[in-house]
């Protein structure tokens, strides 16, 4: 950087030109929501939250699953996982139902099979747990951050056995 941008954030590279889709599931603070929108670079941004009012954003009401189909989604991860295991069930409660959560989830359960779902929801307590130790400030505010982490983690993990 320049000595013009010193004190500026550099917004992150993505797309390299091309249209793209940033979503901030589950976002709560505003404050934080401004500070990353500053940041965007053109992208577009889908903000999903249960909050009904958001300044300066057109609002369309949406719900999280059902837990029954919660649980499905998590039990077709992988093979000999049943909707009616109450890890599954716990997860789900965890992760507010909503479908971004529960997909990365799955992803989780799909790709660290030789993980039962009580040891990812036990990371994602300890995830939770940790990041509510934290500033307000330094910590997204959604519920999907501790399983995109686990599930970046599975990923950064599986490439250095690999």
């Amino acid at each position: 950087m320049d000595g013009a941008g010193k004190g500026q954030t550099e917004g992150p590279s993505w797309g390299e030109g091309l249209p793209y889709l940033v979503v901030f599931d589950n976002c709560e603070d505003p404050v934080a929501l401004d500070e990353w929108r500053a940041h965007l670079n053109g992208a577009r941004a889908l903000v999903t939250a249960r909050r009904e009012q958001w300044e300066g954003l057109h609002c369309l009401p949406l719900e999280g699953l059902p837990r029954e189909r919660s649980r499905e989604l998590l039990a077709e991860a992988r093979q000999g996982l049943s909707p009616d295991d109450p890890e599954l069930n716990a997860i789900a409660k965890t992760l507010g139902d909503l479908p971004l959560a529960l997909t990365l989830a799955a992803a989780y359960l799909r790709e660290m099979a030789h993980r039962a779902p009580a040891q990812y929801l036990e990371a994602l307590r300890a995830c939770r747990r940790q990041r509510e130790g934290r500033a307000p400030s330094s910590q997204p505010s959604c519920s999907v951050c501790p399983s995109w982490l686990l599930r970046s983690g599975a990923a950064i993990n599986q490439i250095r056995v690999s």
